[in-house]
């Protein structure tokens, strides 16, 4: 047998890897009554190097990581700025959003609004 055959498991392997891993990191979204949670993968990352943004209620968290060496003869560990956008629904508290990192995973609440049933308007 070749050495391209031999690898040749391997090298598809870590293609199909690197196909899922374009979009950015992993992520979870997580409703309950009251709010959103949002659990992202960042192995890695130091919270300084995350930044995360509201606007037209798209959330965007970016994050860069930073990996490197000079003697890296072979790497498999993804490193460069990832971003990922997550649609909010309108009834959110963008002021009461809280963001926090541990583990390499960073974990986003968004509270939903408290009247978020609507309210009825009486005609006078």
């Amino acid at each position: 047998m070749n050495a391209i055959s031999i690898y040749e498991p391997f090298s598809r392997l870590f293609r199909e890897f690197d196909r899922a891993s374009d979009f950015g990191f992993r992520a979870d979204v997580e409703e309950s009554e009251s709010q959103y949670r949002i659990r992202a993968d960042l192995p890695g990352a130091d919270k300084d190097n995350v930044a995360i943004r509201l606007e037209n209620n798209i959330l965007s968290i970016g994050a860069k990581l930073e990996r490197g060496g000079e003697n890296i003869v072979h790497s498999e560990r993804a490193s460069g700025e990832f971003k990922r956008s997550f649609h909010l629904p309108r009834r959110t508290d963008a002021e009461g959003i809280e963001a926090s990192m541990e583990k390499g995973v960073l974990t986003v609440v968004v509270p939903k609004l408290k009247s978020d049933i609507g309210r009825t308007i009486p005609v006078r």
